[in-house]
């Protein structure tokens, strides 16, 4: 008799030992699976800003390269109101602001999301390809006005 109190106490605690393993990895899976459903949404979330910062430059450099198109327009009016003499060098110095303005453009909407990192490092040369021109605008605007 107690041999089999010994057996049964004994298949009784490894029976509840194997009963709150059990548990244990139950409830582990779910906290597992909460967390993923978390990090997925957490990564959603991250790529719909991504998606979305991406979005507003295009819509900010699109106004900014407009405004370079009316100018460089004022620019080939104005040439065509120069002096014969400057008006060759002048319509190639306009020419040559306009095919910039129309690579910026080009390059902008040809971006396509490749990742943030990328996108980092191409707004950062776009920006900086940007100031280029505008720096290069106002120097033509204002060198033709001191002529």
């Amino acid at each position: 008799m107690k041999n089999t109190v010994k057996v049964l106490t004994i298949s009784a605690l490894f029976s509840m030992a194997f009963l709150t393993a059990c548990s244990s990895s139950s409830e582990k899976l779910e906290d597992a699976k909460e967390d993923v459903t978390e990090a997925n949404e957490k990564l959603d979330e991250a790529e719909t800003a991504y998606l979305n910062d991406i979005e507003e430059y295009k819509r900010e450099t699109a106004a900014k390269i407009a405004a370079n198109d009316q100018m460089i327009a004022d620019f080939q009016v104005l040439s065509e109101k120069e002096k014969k003499a400057n008006s060759a060098e002048y319509q190639k110095k306009v020419t040559e602001l306009k095919t910039e303005n129309e690579t910026m453009r080009t390059k902008m909407e040809n971006y396509t999301a490749q990742g943030n990192e990328q996108w980092v490092e191409f707004k950062k040369e776009f920006n900086n390809d940007m100031a280029e021109l505008g720096r290069a605008l106002n120097d033509f605007s204002t060198n033709r006005k001191s002529k």
